[in-house]
């Protein structure tokens, strides 16, 4: 992430793709309350590989001292000082220049940013308190103990006993679809189980690749889900309303607590997410709604021992 750090406060701005300072708080990415600076000053980009900066002041924005040409712009490299205003009293470093990324930033003291790729176990994987992940260039669903929720820029998220505050970058998006597969198509997943259901093994089909994602806990978990939306299919019922399951029911199914049940489910869904990154419909391979929990409309193969138990096409 593209970070400036200022040299009078300490305070660090995280760069959005493409980022205003200035003193007008509601049209600025960062407010500068400093007389000597423009209501809109200046702006940073992404491009090229590179941190632009540009001038848009009455009263200049230099570069180690340099005064910037208005509407030039010019590329910042680390470590380099930004001042907004020729007597402001606050100058800033750029001290990261990497590209930009969403991030959760931090409104508790002592608590650092946190970088989020497309699918985000949080606060850590082991075990996860819930997941964060990225379904377009402009959405995100963050999937709760209970529910999943859209979220959409500014919004806070509590981490345990720590608050912070959503920022996008819509620039992340582009780093999803360095693959040789194109997004548009729907994966079939294929669930191995052996006779005795102690272990799972799922493979994924997607145009002509195929992908082992091994043996996992949290295989048989969708293997249960799967198997629900399979019945009330084969019984008839309208796909709007197949493979709904209440949540404390699935968790007497596995046998174990509901808190178990939603950590499997952040990790499986995380799984496919970071296997097919280009795909985002991965995001998709759990529903949940108020409650309830079920299998997404994907096509899979259940197979126990070498019979084939049952498939499904949505």
């Amino acid at each position: 992430m593209g970070i400036l750090l200022s040299e009078a406060t300490g305070e660090q701005v995280v760069l959005r793709e493409f980022h205003v300072f200035g003193r007008n708080a509601s049209r600025s990415d960062t407010y500068l309350p400093d007389p000597h600076v423009s209501l809109l000053h200046a702006s940073m980009r992404w491009c090229d590989n590179s941190w632009q900066l540009t001038d848009n002041s009455r009263n200049g924005t230099f570069l180690d001292g340099c005064l910037l040409s208005k509407g030039e712009w010019i590329t910042v490299q680390r470590g380099q000082r930004l001042q907004f205003g020729m007597h402001s009293a606050n100058p800033w470093r750029l001290i990261d220049t990497a590209a930009p990324l969403a991030c959760l930033l931090p409104l508790d003291a002592n608590c650092k940013q946190i970088e989020l790729t497309y699918s985000n176990l949080l606060p850590n994987p082991e075990p996860p308190e819930l997941s964060i992940y990225q379904v377009s260039s402009a959405q995100w669903l963050m999937d709760t103990a209970t529910e999943t929720l859209i979220l959409a820029d500014g919004d806070i998220v509590k981490l345990g006993a720590y608050r912070y505050k959503l920022q996008l970058a819509a620039q992340l998006d582009v780093t999803l679809c360095n693959t040789l597969i194109g997004s548009g198509n729907i994966p079939l997943l294929k669930f191995l189980l052996s006779l005795d259901e102690e272990h799972t093994h799922t493979h994924i089909e997607y145009g002509k690749k195929s992908f082992d994602l091994g043996e996992r806990e949290h295989h048989y978990c969708l293997v249960t889900l799967a198997r629900r939306r399979l019945a009330d299919a084969r019984a008839g019922l309208d796909a709007s309303a197949q493979g709904w399951i209440e949540s404390a029911e699935l968790a007497k199914m596995l046998g174990m607590e509901l808190q178990h049940v939603n950590i499997q489910i952040f990790r499986a869904r995380n799984q496919m997410m970071k296997q097919l990154p280009a795909n985002t419909k991965m995001a998709d391979i759990v529903e949940r709604r108020r409650g309830g929990i079920r299998f997404g409309a994907f096509p899979f193969e259940i197979i126990r021992g070498s019979q084939l138990e049952g498939s499904y096409q949505p």
